[in-house]
């Protein structure tokens, strides 16, 4: 928890009790990081062996692809992460507030699953509508109803 609120000392954040996480096969302890009264201002990943592996973010995506990033670019083994690029028409559009965020789940035409970001990720979303054409990298780790996507286009 030291390791992540050193990083964001300078904002006086406090981190929350960590959860353990599997992250690219690594032991990584994943926290809120709230201000002084207590809301949820970022997120935070640490490794678990190598505590200076530090990464925060605005949202749990974009801190998750800072860890990832950092992972490779130090000497941890890392299993590697493929996206799958899917073009599409846009069905149905859905959104909900989760943590004072808005997320966006958006599913295209001729595919079962919702594919699901934050605003944070990618304000564009906000331009979107049934009938526009969009693309998006899609984690092929997430499988099902919901799978995680970032907007390209």
């Amino acid at each position: 928890m030291g390791s992540s609120e050193g990083v964001v000392q300078h904002l006086g954040y406090k981190a929350s009790f960590p959860l353990l996480l599997n992250i690219e096969g690594q032991p990584t302890y994943l926290m809120a990081l709230k201000d002084a009264g207590g809301l949820v201002k970022m997120y935070g990943m640490v490794n678990v062996e190598k505590y200076h592996i530090v990464a925060t973010g605005d949202t749990i995506l974009i801190c998750q692809q800072k860890y990832r990033e950092l992972l490779k670019n130090s000497d941890m083994s890392v299993i590697e992460t493929e996206t799958e690029h899917i073009l599409g028409v846009i069905e149905d559009i859905k959104t909900a507030a989760i943590d004072g965020t808005t997320s966006y789940y958006i599913k295209l035409v001729s595919n079962d699953s919702y594919f699901v970001f934050s605003v944070k990720d990618n304000q564009l979303i906000v331009l979107k509508e049934k009938g526009n054409t969009i693309a998006l990298d899609v984690d092929t780790m997430s499988t099902g109803k919901i799978r995680n996507a970032i907007l390209v286009e």
